[in-house]
């Protein structure tokens, strides 16, 4: 899918309370190549895998938060994979809490 940019309109000023798909459990993202963004409010996820997004540069500061987010995979994201990078990454410490860390 090459068109999907952001899963909503202005997810940055989305507030806490206004949660896209509260009971989401699993999300899946794959050759989303345009998608630039993540939603930053699922209360309940617990695995996430995003593969080959190109234009994802970074992962939500809120992905912190996840309580039950127990599994993150993330394949063929170049610079999501040098960003997530074990102790050294920028977005190491917004993961390093997770117990299933999967990045290639």
């Amino acid at each position: 899918m090459d068109s999907l940019k952001c899963f909503h309109e202005d997810d940055s000023a989305a507030s806490r309370d206004d949660t896209l798909f509260p009971n989401l459990q699993e999300l899946s993202i794959n050759k989303c190549k345009s998608l630039v963004s993540l939603p930053s409010n699922f209360p309940k996820l617990r695995s996430l895998y995003i593969s080959f997004c190109d234009e994802l540069r970074s992962l939500p500061d809120e992905i912190q938060s996840f309580k039950d987010l127990t599994k993150v995979t993330i394949k063929g994201c170049e610079v999501l994979r040098i960003r997530c990078e074990k102790e050294i990454g920028e977005d190491w410490s917004k993961i390093s809490h997770i117990p299933h860390l999967d990045i290639q």
